[in-house]
């Protein structure tokens, strides 16, 4: 969230501020996400947005919806285990963590946008077989021009996670 107050060194009224590309609304700071992307990005295909949504969806436990947000040579690497490549083979990891969960969420706790990479640090929590799971992650998201994700790394203990799966 920008400072409200006007940017630094800058003795114009709040009018004056810079619009963002993707809210419409005027920020007071100089450092908009808007001005590291490129053109063709369009309101809508605003990375941070993306990977929100990518995240919010964890809990309707779609896999194959999940798998529509990425490319069709996306990769995914749980950095504890070998990358997939492709979208079909990203649906079938996430069906073999997603689908049996009764309930699935990806909770963000903090995120950070370069460009069309975003990093999170969120708690993705898992009921399997009724065991609650919760394991501290921390994540980037490639986004492409087009609001798919090209890539998704992820990094957490694996012991940990094997642990409450118990």
């Amino acid at each position: 969230m920008c400072n409200p107050r006007p940017c630094l060194g800058s003795r114009r009224r709040a009018r004056t501020r810079p619009l963002d590309a993707f809210s419409g609304r005027r920020h007071g700071c100089r450092n908009l996400l808007a001005a590291t992307l490129p053109a063709s990005y369009g309101w809508r295909m605003n990375p941070e947005q993306i990977v929100r949504d990518f995240c919010d969806a964890v809990r309707r436990r779609d896999c194959k919806a999940l798998a529509g947000f990425f490319t069709e040579d996306a990769v995914y690497h749980n950095i504890p285990i070998d990358p997939v490549v492709g979208r079909d083979q990203i649906e079938a990891t996430l069906v073999q963590f997603v689908g049996p969960s009764t309930e699935a969420a990806f909770d963000v706790l903090a995120l950070a946008v370069s460009g069309r990479k975003v990093l999170t640090e969120r708690v993705d929590r898992f009921v399997i077989n009724g065991k609650r799971i919760e394991i501290p992650v921390m994540g980037t998201f490639e986004v492409e021009t087009d609001g798919r994700i090209s890539a998704w790394r992820d990094y957490f203990d694996m012991a940990q996670f094997m642990k409450q799966m118990g």
